[in-house]
């Protein structure tokens, strides 16, 4: 991370990650960026287009986690940054559920 998108990240981090200290949210910038990808104010999504190659956001999407991403959002970025032709966006990620026949007995 540079100095500029350094800078971006903690003048922003109090609207997107209101609940930790800006030291808490840099230790994990991917899930900081997927927060303004996510829901960003349209001038915090151009600066960080601005600040970030595609490759970079492209990968913060490869590397997304369920619920990181609305559908809108998940479509949105797949679009902008040129990673699927139309009607071609992949599957959001989903949570996989692990169900142990021990988990059964309980019911």
């Amino acid at each position: 991370m540079n100095t500029e998108q350094k800078q971006f990240l903690t003048a922003v981090c109090q609207k997107y990650a209101w609940w930790e200290t800006p030291q808490e949210a840099l230790r994990c910038p991917r899930k900081l960026l997927a927060r303004i990808m996510d829901s960003g104010l349209w001038q915090d999504v151009c600066a960080l287009s601005r600040l970030y190659a595609k490759e970079e956001l492209g990968k913060v999407l490869a590397c997304s986690e369920p619920g990181d991403f609305s559908e809108k959002s998940w479509h949105f970025w797949h679009y902008r940054l040129g990673l699927c032709e139309l009607g071609q966006v992949p599957q959001l990620p989903v949570r996989k559920h692990l169900l142990l026949a021990q988990d059964l007995t309980g019911c």
